[in-house]
């Protein structure tokens, strides 16, 4: 993993409303799988957003400290981006502290937060001018991956094929991210970012640190939340506004196909009959 160097400024910004929406079913059940899986390690007391820029483009981390239940404000939060020097916040009423930090590198980076005996961390993707991303919806992408270990094990050596090429994004719209994260390290999933997925604000978000998506995959809902500049869209659900694929092996070569890639390299997949 590399460092990134860049600087870091202390602001205070309004909260914002969040959107209510209503848990489908199926979400149920992969939570419930997800947590009869394999034990979860969240810290309660606080939570460190992941983020995605470009190399001198400044984002905003974000860090929320909790009481026992709900938001807890007026708390000092430290925060070391890497094995940097430690900047100190103070939560605002709302349990949201925030740092503006301007990123001179590509790569990864651990932010990690301590609040009294609370302690947490979150990921920064950088990527550089030019780079491509792969934005995957896990609860339509990977929502199989749950039930079926051969679709598990296809999905998995996919995106690891194709982070040769590209940056992988995940998104969550339902799940909690630590729940996505702990299952993706736990399965041994590509690592990177994941993303709280509310609607098309965060393909915006993308946009304006200028993250170039080369497509999304997951369901037909993201599907329809892509913007129109992304060209390739994929899901195993029927849609009208992207691709329905039957499994992972047609879309790497869909994928490689569109970028210059050879369609037939696809060490370990195998179409399914």
């Amino acid at each position: 993993m590399r460092y990134l160097s860049g600087e870091a400024t202390h602001v205070v910004i309004a909260p914002k409303m969040a959107n209510r929406t209503r848990l489908p079913l199926f979400t149920i059940a992969i939570l419930a799988g997800l947590l009869l899986g394999f034990p979860v390690s969240i810290a309660a007391g606080m939570v460190v957003f992941d983020r995605i820029t470009t190399v001198g483009k400044p984002v905003f981390l974000k860090i929320l400290t909790k009481g026992q239940f709900f938001s807890e404000g007026g708390r000092r939060v430290e925060v070391r981006i890497g094995n940097r020097q430690s900047h100190h916040l103070l939560s605002g009423g709302d349990g949201y502290a925030y740092l503006k930090y301007l990123p001179q590198a590509a790569g990864f980076e651990k932010i990690i937060a301590v609040s009294e005996d609370d302690e947490a961390s979150g990921l920064l993707l950088v990527m550089n001018p030019g780079e491509t991303a792969l934005v995957i919806g896990t609860e339509g992408g990977l929502r199989t991956s749950l039930f079926s270990e051969k679709t598990k094990s296809d999905s998995r050596e996919a995106l690891i094929q194709l982070t040769k090429q590209f940056r992988i994004v995940y998104l969550t719209r339902w799940l909690g991210m630590g729940l996505v994260k702990n299952w993706l390290k736990r399965e041994k999933y590509p690592p990177s970012v994941v993303l709280r997925w509310r609607g098309p604000e965060v393909f915006k978000k993308m946009k304006n640190s200028d993250i170039e998506v080369a497509a999304v995959i997951g369901s037909a809902a993201l599907m329809k939340a892509a913007p129109e500049y992304v060209k390739e869209r994929y899901t195993f659900e029927k849609t009208t506004k992207g691709t329905t694929v039957k499994d992972w092996a047609e879309i790497v070569r869909l994928i490689r196909s569109e970028n210059g890639g050879s369609p037939d390299q696809q060490p370990g997949l195998k179409d399914q009959d």
